[in-house]
């Protein structure tokens, strides 16, 4: 992430701040852990946990369709991460 863009929207670095601590405080199979925050003097970095597969989105948009099983399996994992996280 990059300063530059931060000190523009402030609002960002609420954002990243908030979020990080969240991630980098829980421990669940369906939520990516954050290991670490770095920073040199243009950027901001984020060390986290490897997750293979790559992004959910770019995932569902290779697939021509998918079924209903499919899907019912990709939501019911979202919400257990979200349960989770509002426990």
């Amino acid at each position: 992430m990059q300063k530059e863009m931060v000190r523009k929207r402030k609002v960002f670095l609420t954002l990243r701040e908030n979020e990080l601590s969240i991630l980098g405080s829980k421990c669940h199979p369906k939520i990516i852990r954050i290991v670490d925050l770095l920073e040199d003097k243009n950027n901001y970095y984020i060390v986290s946990e490897v997750v293979e597969g790559g992004e959910l989105f770019k995932r569902l948009q290779k697939l021509e369709s998918f079924t209903e099983t499919q899907a019912v399996n990709i939501v019911w994992q979202v919400m257990l991460g979200l349960n989770y996280l509002h426990l």
